[in-house]
């Protein structure tokens, strides 16, 4: 999870390089939040989750096309032991960082106030419901 802010200005900087030519640039957080912090800082906005395992929740998204995810679900993997497909992804913003010199941490940092923030842009638009308040 990344800001849309710091993702648009590092597109505009990284375009305006001739070096970027050709190159791939993965604009990801370098300091990604655990999803236990994101369940957290969700639970504290007032939304009530059930605790999933990945492989319940994955098997349940796939069962349900009315979840906004749904047409997402076959990027969810899972096999028939319950292990899970393709974890070795990695992705990284080394190179990223690299050619953006000025870019600072504050820049892509979740916190629970941004976090809420996006969370009541959601609720502005119907995505979580209207009737859940902060706490």
């Amino acid at each position: 999870m990344a800001p849309s802010d710091y993702v648009a200005w590092a597109l505009v900087e990284l375009s305006l390089k001739k070096e970027s030519l050709g190159r791939a640039f993965h604009l990801c957080n370098p300091k990604s939040l655990p999803l236990s912090e994101v369940l957290g800082y969700v639970t504290s906005f007032g939304v009530p989750l059930k605790p999933l395992s990945y492989i319940d929740w994955v098997r349940l998204l796939k069962q349900d096309k009315s979840n906004v995810l749904w047409p997402l679900s076959s990027s969810f993997r899972e096999s028939e032991d319950g292990t899970l497909l393709g974890q070795d992804v990695v992705y990284s913003c080394a190179e990223c960082l690299r050619e953006l010199t000025q870019v600072s941490s504050d820049q892509y940092a979740i916190t629970p106030e941004v976090f809420h923030r996006y969370l009541e842009f959601y609720r502005k638009i119907g995505f979580v419901p209207a009737a859940i308040s902060k706490n």
